[in-house]
């Protein structure tokens, strides 16, 4: 059994040797929480001509010029055919116009009396030369990095995308995630509960887990605790998602089948549990480039990991990972936030706790319901407090790592 730490290291060691990233093009339409694999370039200046920041008048200004300007017509966003402006002589300019040859400051509408073809410049005001003028490049400089590889794509990255002309880009592919759970006691929600019997919340979290991270989720139906139906369900999902959750069944038991599948199946393991509570008996291994997770059957252990592990290596093949030193588990986990239990809180040295807490301003309580099949602490919970293996005692106002859910 290896601990926390030697689990997260050995994800990252497996998927450095097996290259799990794909990349793929897609339209800016489809982009929306992809990940770019790749520094994008500034194809053109932004903005790409000098423009107007405000409604107003061009005028071509110098400190010994009068305050009444001539008034020779409109300059509109758009324009292509631009007027000389001399100076003694304005034209009406709108947001985002054009700067037309001989322009060199902006008088904004609010600073001018208009009478008679005539603008008359207020006294009170003080006029400088390329006021309210954006300059070419003024945001991005043509040929420079507007956007690092990495970087999640959200609604308003997209309009700024779009302002470059870029119709297509290159993300990394989004792993598509099949759902296994196992056990002849789980019934679906709206089924007759028997004695002995429970509901299958652990297809449910898993598939709102994932499709919180925007992804898809093949769900298939509940395996019965039976070898040949276990293994055909984990060789199918394996064929066309890059991810498996298998929830249940791996044990030691009589009927924990999921072992044997796996082995039958050539999946090579990377590690078969864990010194942690909740979620000891977890399982991860590979086939090929295909990641195999086989959780406990415990509910509230089955989010939990998920939120430790499963998203550890969805960020990799995401590429929001900037791939951590193996050895520091604070790249890997770089959340921190403050004990506020008033009590702490104790444990046994020996197993690393994800306890569930709820964080706000950098403070988190530990809330009551840390049992492993106890899903309530979950309605208040927006984190994992991680408390070392080793520690026995957390007391007010120490800090620990914590995993956000968001």
């Amino acid at each position: 059994m290896i601990n926390f730490q030697e689990a997260i290291q050995s994800i990252y060691k497996r998927f450095n040797k097996i290259s799990s990233q794909k990349i793929e093009v897609v339209s800016l339409s489809d982009a929306l929480f992809r990940v770019v694999s790749e520094d994008l370039i500034a194809p053109i200046d932004v903005p790409n001509f000098d423009n107007s920041a405000m409604d107003g008048y061009a005028i071509h200004w110098d400190e010994s010029d009068t305050r009444t300007f001539t008034l020779r017509g409109n300059i509109q966003a758009g324009d292509q055919h631009l007027p000389e402006i001399s100076p003694g002589e304005t034209y009406r300019i709108y947001t985002g116009a054009p700067i037309p040859t001989g322009c060199n400051t902006i008088i904004q509408k609010e600073w001018a009396i208009e009478s008679d073809e005539t603008m008359i410049v207020d006294e009170s005001f003080t006029i400088k030369q390329n006021l309210h003028i954006r300059k070419s490049g003024s945001q991005t400089k043509k040929g420079s990095i507007f956007l690092r590889k990495g970087t999640t794509i959200q609604p308003e990255t997209i309009g700024l995308i779009a302002s470059f002309g870029i119709a297509k880009l290159n993300v990394y592919a989004a792993p598509k995630i099949g759902i296994i759970n196992t056990g002849n006691e789980i019934i679906q929600p709206g089924e007759n509960l028997l004695t002995g019997q429970i509901f299958n919340s652990n297809q449910f979290a898993l598939s709102a887990l994932c499709k919180s991270l925007h992804l898809e989720a093949e769900v298939f139906p509940s395996c019965k605790d039976e070898l040949e139906i276990i293994q055909k369900t984990i060789e199918t999902s394996i064929l066309t998602n890059q991810i498996t959750l298998i929830t249940g069944g791996i044990s030691v038991g009589d009927f924990d089948f999921v072992s044997v599948a796996l082995e039958n199946l050539g999946i090579e393991k990377l590690f078969y549990k864990v010194k942690q509570k909740p979620g000891k008996p977890i399982f991860i291994g590979t086939k090929n480039n295909h990641w195999i997770i086989a959780l406990p059957g415990n509910p509230a252990a089955v989010i939990s990991c998920f939120h430790v592990y499963v998203k550890t290596i969805i960020r990799l093949i995401k590429g929001i990972s900037n791939e951590p030193d193996q050895q520091n588990l604070d790249l890997a986990f770089p959340h921190h936030a403050t004990i506020k239990n008033q009590d702490g809180f104790r444990k046994k040295a020996g197993l690393t706790h994800f306890l569930k807490g709820y964080c706000i301003n950098g403070e988190v309580t530990l809330l009551h319901g840390q049992e492993s099949f106890n899903l309530s602490a979950f309605n208040q919970a927006n984190c994992l407090a991680i408390i070392d293996e080793e520690t026995e005692i957390v007391n007010f106002a120490d800090v620990v790592k914590i995993v956000p859910f968001q």
